[in-house]
């Protein structure tokens, strides 16, 4: 008897929804710290204009009208504020940065409003987590087995990097793991809130397996900032699992262990340098890292204080900064907060405010949101975020509070 095969049926608009999907992926990651991104004839705005269209005809087939609500009113005045400065600070010759960053902020915008947050979540945390086995498979074998992939070069202004497109590896520093972005200090970032994401809106019962390769990403970056991030994720996983009253006196003790801390400061920043010189050292030395940032910041806050109404613009305020880090022995930018006061002026103030308001809008312990806005802050703080496609959609799934609620897994 002649057993015939079923015919291969195709599911078209899944194929479509998946191939969307992964162009969606695609154009987030290319601008959000890609190291492609740092090369001259790197366009990845090119991604952001189908996406944005795409993304803007599927949200008006879904809402069939703008809808009218406190993340939209958001949206409205950044943007609104943005064309302001530009058209107050006449910054006509950098019409294509504000068109960027305006193409950003709308599309990630509409993101949000279309991909419901815990697809987001589940799917930050798979390629973040896909990112992560990748670089540490190829840093094992460069770093513990010495085995050496001949891939390309690829330069940027700034630095070298072994090219492999899903993984990059500095030239200078092999041992510290960049993933595919442009710092190691990127990736730590973009793991830490990996694993914010996994404690507070997954749980990590049935999650070890992610948890740990995302901490091993983490500790392959050797990202000094992401290693004093950890203390405050423990925190997360603690009064994840703690009543009001255990909450409390593990705030005193904590409390205790900070002001011990204090008073011990040196002492402790020597054990560590002896543990780790190379990572710990920066806190010890009068290192440019240090400087950068600690006085990133002041130096964005002087060129506010230039112009503290409408800003300098965001083309000036890039410039001015790059003229003056001499003076305060600074090698790069970095307060992504103090960066918008100097462009925009006091309207600045709006990018974060927008941040501790979504922050505080997550559906669980006060705790919870403290810990989480500061470890928001310090991110968005010790490095410049203000091009990165990625955060701008965090910041809006946040504002959208009836997107947003604890443990989705158990919707």
């Amino acid at each position: 008897m002649k057993v015939v095969n079923p015919p291969l049926i195709v599911n078209k608009s899944a194929f479509k929804n998946t191939l969307f999907g992964l162009f969606i992926a695609i154009s987030i990651i290319t601008n959000s710290g890609y190291v492609g991104m740092m090369a001259k004839e790197s366009r990845p705005v090119f991604f952001l204009i189908p996406l944005s269209f795409g993304l803007f005809f599927m949200y008006i087939k879904k809402n069939r009208k703008i809808l009218l609500n406190y993340t939209t009113v958001s949206l409205s005045i950044l943007i609104s504020f943005i064309i302001v400065t530009f058209m107050l600070n006449r910054e006509f010759g950098s019409i294509n940065l504000y068109l960027y960053l305006l193409l950003m902020i709308f599309s990630s915008y509409l993101l949000t409003e279309v991909i419901p947050f815990d697809d987001f979540v589940n799917g930050y945390i798979l390629v973040v987590k896909n990112i992560a086995i990748i670089s540490l498979f190829f840093y094992s074998l460069w770093n513990f087995f010495n085995y050496r992939i001949p891939f390309s070069i690829f330069q940027t202004r700034y630095t070298s990097y072994y090219n492999g497109l899903v993984y990059f590896q500095l030239l200078h520093s092999p041992e510290r793991n960049v993933g595919i972005f442009w710092e190691p200090g990127l990736f730590a970032s973009f793991l830490v809130i990996a694993l914010l994401f996994l404690i507070i809106f997954k749980g990590l019962r049935n999650n070890y397996g992610t948890f740990s390769i995302l901490l091993l990403g983490l500790i392959s970056t050797q990202s000094t900032a992401g290693y004093l991030l950890l203390p405050f994720l423990l925190l997360l996983i603690l009064f994840k699992k703690v009543d009001y009253r255990s909450g409390v006196l593990l705030i005193f003790i904590l409390l205790i262990i900070s002001i011990t801390g204090s008073l011990f400061y040196t002492q402790i920043m020597q054990f560590l340098v002896n543990i780790n010189p190379k990572i710990f050292s920066k806190f010890l030395d009068d290192s440019v890292t240090l400087n950068t940032r600690l006085l990133a910041p002041t130096l964005n806050l002087n060129i506010f204080m230039s112009s503290p109404i409408f800003g300098v613009g965001f083309s000036k305020a890039t410039s001015t900064f790059i003229e003056k880090s001499y003076l305060y022995n600074i090698a790069s930018q970095t307060s992504t907060s103090t960066y918008f006061l100097a462009s925009m002026g006091i309207a600045g103030i709006i990018y974060t405010y927008n941040w501790i308001e979504g922050i505080f809008k997550l559906k669980t312990k006060l705790i919870i949101k403290l810990i989480t806005a500061i470890i928001f802050i310090i991110i968005l703080n010790k490095e410049p975020h203000n091009s990165l496609f990625i955060t701008y959609c965090i910041m809006f799934y946040f504002l959208s509070s009836t997107k947003t609620t604890e443990n989705l897994n158990t919707k």
